[in-house]
């Protein structure tokens, strides 16, 4: 787990002015995808950056090729319009949308040596109904 600690815990939700033209928030904390409405994503993207100053970068849609590569359009749409990823201890919370995040205390941490020698540890998450699934995060249309 990655304890953030909790005066690093950014609540959006205590910023309304940052969810002006977003229409969904997803992803996790520590790294956010922001759906805005069409046309508002460079707004959005330097408001939050205005806002978050060096805890995070963020960028639109169109800056995010040296991060993932070509974005075909099949998966346009799983990748916010703006993206929010948090840097050093520091995460973007939502007390309204994700209020469960910010009662616990840690982020999930990946050990990927472990899942090296656990070959049960690589599950196939395709075969458990709902696993991947877009009701399966908890993300609500403003």
């Amino acid at each position: 787990m990655i304890d953030l600690p909790f005066e690093n815990r950014f609540d959006v939700d205590q910023h309304p002015r940052l969810l002006d033209d977003v229409t969904m928030l997803a992803g996790e904390a520590r790294f956010r995808h922001l759906y805005t409405r069409p046309g508002a994503e460079r707004e959005v993207a330097a408001r939050w950056q205005e806002t978050l100053g060096d805890r995070a970068i963020v960028r639109t849609h169109e800056g995010l090729e040296d991060w993932f590569g070509p974005i075909t359009p099949g998966v346009r749409g799983r990748i916010g319009d703006v993206v929010v990823a948090s840097l050093g201890e520091f995460g973007v919370f939502s007390s309204r949308e994700f209020a469960i995040e910010l009662e616990d205390d840690g982020l999930p941490r990946v050990d990927h040596r472990r899942r090296a020698e656990d070959p049960g540890a690589r599950r196939d998450l395709r075969s458990v109904p709902g696993a991947i699934s877009p009701r399966a995060s908890p993300c609500s249309r403003r």
